[in-house]
């Protein structure tokens, strides 16, 4: 079982092997990150750029997640709560020391929006530092921050998107997102699928030859949050609430972002 990990706000993960060697110095839960000598800091980082779990449990759980989803790809978005800021992050895939993601500055205005870089994993494990300052070129030639490792959280991914989800995507076209949010509780994560009915991309501004735009309706919402969304309903442009489920209370909580 994978060891937890005490970052500012209090235990809010799990961290897996690739991590593991980066906790050397820590002798009780309740130890936190300031109180590590700055050997111990050392062998942190060290760990976390070099250290490598066996390839066989990369393997089976790529397996696993390719049996489940195919060919089905996803667009990956990437934020934290409202007032609070996250730097040196890094997302890393099961099983695996490389990560698929990196952010210098994590928070709500500065919203990531890309296509997944890989095929959709089952577990990502989210790790970020006390800065972004100094950053180094890792050996797979990606991002690294040198400095302390201050939080980490180890959450589903792949395992947690119900089928019925898939099985809509593969009657009908249709857009998988994934979000994740930081927050000081832990990361949340969620998921919808995006569709723009009526949109034809042979459909052109005869000026700008632009596609015409068609609002976006999602379905199949589920997770640990939904941000705050513009959708169509009956033709009509409708500004969604978003909410998150608390970690500590179990509620849902609305939320104007």
């Amino acid at each position: 079982m994978p060891e937890r990990f005490l970052a500012q706000s209090g235990c809010i993960g799990y961290l897996p092997a690739l991590l593991m060697l980066s906790l050397s110095g820590c002798s009780s839960p309740a130890q936190s990150v300031d109180h590590l000598t700055s050997k111990q800091q050392d062998s942190q980082q060290r760990a976390h750029a070099e250290t490598s779990v066996p390839l066989s449990a990369y393997e089976a759980s790529r397996q696993r997640m390719q049996q489940k989803f195919g060919s089905i790809g996803a667009e990956l978005r990437v934020d934290a709560m409202a007032g609070q800021d996250f730097y040196g992050v890094e997302f890393f895939p099961e099983g695996s020391d490389r990560p698929f993601f990196t952010k210098s500055h994590a928070s709500l205005a500065n919203r990531d929006v890309m296509s997944m870089p890989l095929a959709i994993p089952e577990r990502v494990t989210v790790v970020w530092h006390a800065s972004a300052n100094k950053p180094n070129t890792g050996k797979y030639g990606q991002t690294t921050y040198p400095d302390s490792i201050i939080g980490t959280d180890t959450i589903e991914v792949g395992s947690r998107i119900p089928q019925e989800v898939l099985d809509s995507l593969r009657r009908e076209r249709g857009g998988l997102r994934l979000k994740f949010r930081l927050s000081n509780d832990g990361v949340y994560f969620g998921w919808d699928i995006e569709r723009r009915p009526g949109y034809d991309p042979n459909k052109r501004d005869p000026i700008s030859r632009i596609p015409y735009y068609a609002l976006p309706v999602y379905s199949m919402t589920g997770g640990d949050f939904k941000e705050v969304r513009v959708t169509s309903v009956d033709r009509n442009e409708v500004r969604e609430k978003g909410w998150y489920i608390d970690k500590k209370t179990g509620k849902k909580i609305e939320v104007d972002f």
